[in-house]
Order: C-alpha cells, then structure tokens, then sequence
C-alpha cells in the first residue's frame, strides 16, 4: 500500500504519463466492464481525467489505510462511476488485482456504487446529492481544527438538479469553506436523457458564483486545464467549483455521446475494437 504525498508543486506524474494512465485506466475500465457485465460504463469513461489528475497531482497524505483528517479527502458523489475509482485504486496499489477481478461477485466488497469497506472510500454514494453536504461536514470540521486539507467532491450534472446541492453550497458560502472544490462532470447525460431537455439553459458556473462560490469551466479531458483549474481553485480564498466539459463514453467513438451505453457492456467484439482504439495490446 502506498501513500500519495507530495510537497507543493512536485508531481509524482507529468503530463505525459498522465496521459498514457488515463489510457491504460480507461482500458482497464472497458475490460472489467466486458467480464463483469454491469451497467454506467460511459459515466465511467468521462470522468477518467478528473479523477486521474487528482489522484496522480492533488490529493496529499491521501491513506488508504486509516482515515487521516489532516489529509486531504476524495468523495465520488457520482457513485455511478466506480469503477474508474477501483481501476485507479488498483492503479495507485491501494487495492490489489485480485480484490477487484470479482468485481459485482458474491461477497465482494467491490459493488456498483462504493462503499466505505472500500480503502479511501469514506462514505455510500450512488444516491445522488448526498456527496457534498458530506464533505462539507469534513471541511468544517477541518477549519474549526484549523487544518489545512482539502477535500475535492466529483459530481454529475444531472446531480446538481437535487437540491441538497444547492442547500450545500449556501452553507459553504455561509462557512466560508474555502477548502473544498467540486469537480462536475458536465458530460450532458442524466439517466434515460440530455441535460437540456429536464433543465435548458442550465448554465451550472454561473449557478455556482450565484451562490458566492469561485467557479470556471473548462475542458474536462484537457490534462493541464484541469491541473491550472485546481491550483486556481486552491488559491482563491472561497469555496470552488470546477465545470468539466466532458463526453460520456470518452475514448472510444461509438461509445461516445451514446446513452445507451449507461447501461449496457461491451461484448467481445466490441471490447476488442475499443481496445484498438486506445492502442492497448490485448489477446
């Protein structure tokens, strides 16, 4: 097991092997799905780089072993993703090969949604909104303390129509916890259809400086854009939210900006075309 810490500006990982993780991640993803034959595979695929930027750059004192509260805090409020958090658990040595490959099996830990029997996992999400008003809780707790961690939220879009969401930027604002950042999955998909058609015009940065938070936007699959997003974010002096522009089912092109793969998984064929797309070798 392996703590990832590191002094202020020094990286364990440079763009370039950023890159070449969130494609081997994403090929790991596609190849659990194939075997496992679970459902939220695209939700999966556009938030590789959010995820993979935070862990590899951002996340300090980051224990899978023992809840560290001088440390900064990981909360997947879109529980949906999951397994891009295991691949890179798995990716980071928190968990092992083996503890993944029964993945959705009898008595394995590793179910759709995460749970806190999960290393870093700290709470159950999947039911939606809940993320947030929970890392709030920690955040306070760390400025009452008067710690200097950081605890980053991953979110949805179609989340950010529950309105625990907007309860919980008002007490950010209100509490002035300036050490949590949000990070949205903006990909356009909720369920069985397009952001636009439940919410048009949504314009979610917008919403969050409504709400006195610090907010940007940008492309969510763009490495350095999301690394200067999150330094910006950690020097502003307010609560921050990050709009990532992304496609669901990023990577391979007939899974991209495709619904239908929220819910289905590759078949054989399938998973060997994606596999080609990504340049992975795969017998």
């Amino acid at each position: 097991m392996r703590n990832v810490s590191y002094d202020e500006g020094v990286s364990d990982y440079d763009f370039d092997q950023l890159r070449t993780l969130t494609r081997r991640t994403r090929g790991r993803i596609l190849e659990l799905y194939a075997e496992h034959q679970i459902a939220h595979l695209g939700s999966c695929l556009s938030v590789v780089e959010i995820l993979s930027t935070l862990m590899a750059r951002h996340l300090r004192d980051f224990s899978p072993e023992v809840f560290d509260p001088n440390g900064d805090a990981l909360i997947l409020s879109k529980g949906h993703a999951a397994v891009a958090l295991y691949c890179l658990l798995e990716e980071f040595g928190f968990v092992g090969s083996s503890e993944i490959e029964n993945m959705a099996g009898p008595g394995s830990k590793f179910e759709e949604h995460p749970n806190f029997h999960i290393p870093t996992v700290l709470t159950a999400t999947g039911s939606l909104g809940h993320g947030l008003p929970f890392a709030n809780g920690l955040a306070l707790a760390g400025k009452v303390q008067g710690l200097e961690n950081r605890i980053f939220v991953v979110m949805s879009d179609g989340e950010c129509n529950e309105g625990t969401v907007w309860e919980a930027c008002l007490f950010a604002n209100a509490n002035n916890l300036a050490n949590v950042t949000v990070l949205v999955d903006n990909n356009g998909w909720q369920a069985t259809g397009r952001i636009t058609e439940t919410m048009p015009n949504l314009d979610l940065s917008e919403m969050f400086r409504s709400f006195g938070w610090h907010a940007s936007e940008i492309d969510g699959h763009n490495l350095e854009a999301l690394d200067d997003a999150l330094v910006s974010a950690k020097s502003d002096g307010r609560p921050s939210a990050i709009v990532c522009k992304t496609r669901k089912g990023k990577g391979v092109s007939f899974m991209e900006d495709d619904n239908n793969w929220h819910y289905r998984a590759p078949n054989q064929t399938e998973l060997e075309s994606a596999m080609r797309e990504l340049q992975i070798r795969y017998a």
